[in-house]
């Protein structure tokens, strides 16, 4: 920590420091500060300060500690406002980001957030739970013409609009991504699929409009509804894991296998492995 400036005003039962001006790591902090004692002799902060150039790492490992809500946190309420350039979230990267906050009781809540993602806009409130044993994050978002490609890197083009509800809990990715729970419902007016062999499966690349109703539970997108308008017009149910695994019925063909490597299956093919596996049974 590098002290610039700071000018000290002292009383009985008061501190007050002014024109706050340090440097904490590669973080420059300006502001005001004052501490009183309250009626029964405990302490009290009160401060308002601006940070530029705060760096996500300390975030990252706070949120990841064993006790990401230590017992001082429980006393502390803030509000104010963040803003940042840009902020890498795991494969995302969200530019402009910009949010209203407020901390109270260990619960952090960002509201009126709106950020550019994948040359498209997201808005939401985020809230994170910090009073459980794993953090809680709930979030509701809504997405306008999000490049799809920018979403699941060389499989589609085209645009994407929706909304979601998003909740999940615990410290490390695989906690996050065990307990992922999503709905959601997203269209847009023209995709193309990139991806030759999944292309080759589905004997299109021109998907045409696309709607969809999606839930995502135990690491798997799971789709209650999914519509291609072609031509031709198709409509679909099941699944995509997180390990990329395809398992999806299209009525007249199902697709599975994985992402890289779709295999289609006609009917009759899958009437003829249903017969036999009843036979062997």
């Amino acid at each position: 920590i590098r002290l610039d400036y700071l000018k000290m005003e002292l009383a009985q039962r008061r501190v007050r420091a002014t024109g706050l001006v340090a440097q904490v790591g590669d973080t420059m902090v300006t502001g005001a500060a004052e501490r009183s004692v309250d009626a029964s002799g405990k302490p009290r902060w009160q401060a308002d300060l601006h940070a530029s150039d705060v760096g996500a790492n300390g975030l990252a490992a706070l949120f990841a500690a064993q006790d990401p809500g230590p017992e001082w946190l429980a006393s502390l309420q803030a509000s104010g406002k963040i803003a940042a350039s840009y902020f890498h979230l795991r494969g995302l990267l969200l530019e402009d980001l910009e949010s209203d906050f407020t901390l109270g009781n260990r619960n952090l809540v960002l509201r009126d957030a709106h950020s550019r993602l994948a040359s498209g806009r997201v808005t939401g409130t985020v809230e994170m739970d910090l009073a459980r044993p794993a953090p809680e994050y709930r979030a509701r978002l809504k997405l306008v013409d999000v490049q799809a490609g920018g979403l699941a890197n060389d499989l589609a083009e085209g645009t994407l609009s929706g909304s979601l509800e998003l909740k999940t809990q615990g410290r490390t990715a695989a906690e996050l991504a065990d307990t992922l729970d999503i709905q959601g419902s997203f269209l847009s007016r023209a995709m193309r699929i990139q991806d030759a062999a999944l292309a080759e499966a589905l004997r299109t690349d021109r998907l045409g409009a696309v709607s969809a109703d999606v839930k995502v539970h135990e690491r798997a997108l799971h789709f209650t509804r999914l519509s291609f308008g072609g031509p031709p017009p198709l409509q679909a149910n099941g699944s995509v894991g997180f390990d990329r695994r395809v398992d999806l019925d299209f009525q007249s063909f199902r697709l599975a296998g994985t992402l890289s490597e779709p295999r289609r299956i006609a009917p009759n093919e899958l009437a003829r492995k249903q017969d036999k596996v009843g036979q062997e049974k």
